[in-house]
């Protein structure tokens, strides 16, 4: 990847019965090229290409906004568990600007699906150190209190 913005290309199949194509593209894709056009009844290749200037990857594949501390994974686990909307993001993440924060969700949502996988994958093994802990919480409670 070259510079701080990350280029996605989809591949979509589209069958059009009168030999052109009607563009009913989302708002936030940059831009959509009609790559092969055939005769009437024939399947077009559309390519749409994402752009996203507030979203850097690094070389692990992590998403992060800009050059900030701040993950992709992280707003969209909060915009996903907690639904807190872009405004309460921005409450919450005074020092980031609305184009990250709406960056952020716009990559989420396009990654949707990988994005609530990791999120339940993650979930679960938490879920599975939890159950290995042998201490409850209120022994944890009281060995706090007991040091003190």
């Amino acid at each position: 990847m070259i510079g701080d913005s990350l280029l996605m290309i989809r591949w979509q199949w589209i069958r059009n019965t009168r030999g052109y194509t009607k563009m009913h593209d989302h708002p936030r894709k940059a831009e959509c090229i009609v790559l092969e056009v055939l005769k009437s009844r024939a399947i077009r290749i559309i390519m749409t290409v994402t752009n996203y200037p507030h979203i850097s990857i690094a070389g692990d594949g992590t998403a992060s906004i800009g050059q900030s501390r701040y993950k992709v994974a992280h707003l969209a686990a909060e915009h996903y568990h907690y639904g807190w909307s872009a405004e309460e993001l921005l409450r919450q993440h005074p020092d980031l600007r609305p184009e990250e924060i709406y960056a952020a969700l716009t990559f989420f949502y396009d990654h949707y699906d990988e994005m609530v996988k990791a999120f339940v994958l993650e979930a679960e093994h938490f879920e599975e150190l939890r159950r290995q802990q042998k201490l409850s919480r209120a022994e944890l409670l009281a060995r706090k209190t007991a040091l003190a």
